[in-house]
């Protein structure tokens, strides 16, 4: 894999353009990475809002430097979720937190957990139709609800302190994962949008990296990049396929065996009553 040039990379390079607010307070400026933040202070629907520090999503954390990782602990963190697969993991030449670690809990849990054989064939031959990254995500909705379930059982069941959620970009997986979670306990899809959206700040280094792994070719390039960048549209059309399909985030999740405790543990986790 491509080593990001951190001396050129932009660090927050267009934070300028978002309203000195809620918004910019929690970008998460955290040396080595470059798409993390706290999605506290969303609102829920019925009442007051998400807590702070308890939900932070982010980029894959082997770029994460000794200063970046004192600031996660610093900032409560206290379980880190890897959605990534495990041929992605044996990757890694260097992660800043062990299984062992005696400070943060570090939990694995693919985003494709519990897909067989069969499935991931089905999966893979749709993947490779999709033309869009709203196709990509309804794909993901209906052949990885094992893999979201048991990540939200992760949420649920974390230690005290703040868990982040993450996969490489921080954008596809993650992004399902944190919309659902979300959804559930009662954000407006335009918040999550928003929140989905606040990834272009520094995602352009990303999306070059992704794009020299795929390919060399100048119209591939372009299709790919068309999938890589967040868009608001995208996670707006997810939530409305969502709802379409399987009735709510919270239907979504029962039907995939998350029971009644685990539902009652994330509220009580991510929302924060006046």
């Amino acid at each position: 894999m491509p080593a990001l040039d951190h001396e050129s990379a932009p660090r927050i390079s267009r934070l300028q353009m978002v309203p000195p607010d809620l918004t910019a307070r929690r970008i998460l400026d955290w040396a080595g990475l470059l798409n993390a933040r706290d999605v506290g202070g969303l609102p829920p629907m019925h009442g007051g809002r998400i807590r702070p520090g308890a939900l932070v999503r982010s980029d894959v954390l082997t770029r994460l430097t000794d200063e970046g990782r004192a600031a996660l602990v610093e900032h409560g963190v206290r379980t880190i979720v890897d959605v990534r697969s495990a041929g992605e993991l044996a990757e890694d030449d260097v992660y800043p937190f062990a299984a062992d670690d005696e400070v943060v809990k570090y939990l694995n849990v693919p985003f494709s957990l519990g897909r067989d054989a069969d499935a991931w064939a089905e999966i893979k031959a749709r993947y490779e139709r999709a033309e869009t990254r709203e196709e990509l995500n309804r794909i993901d909705l209906d052949g990885h609800r094992a893999g979201l379930v048991a990540i939200a059982r992760a949420v649920a069941d974390a230690p005290p302190g703040g868990v982040l959620v993450h996969c490489h970009a921080g954008k596809d997986r993650t992004g399902l994962v944190i919309g659902l979670l979300l959804s559930l306990v009662g954000v407006a899809d335009d918040q999550i949008a928003d929140d989905y959206a606040l990834t272009s700040l520094n995602f352009e280094p990303l999306i070059v990296e992704w794009l020299d792994r795929m390919t060399d070719d100048p119209r591939e390039r372009q299709r790919l990049r068309g999938l890589a960048e967040p868009r608001r549209e995208v996670i707006l059309d997810t939530l409305g396929y969502l709802r379409g399909r399987y009735g709510s985030a919270l239907e979504y999740l029962m039907a995939g065996g998350l029971e009644q405790p685990y539902l009652d543990r994330l509220e009580a986790r991510l929302v924060e009553r006046p």
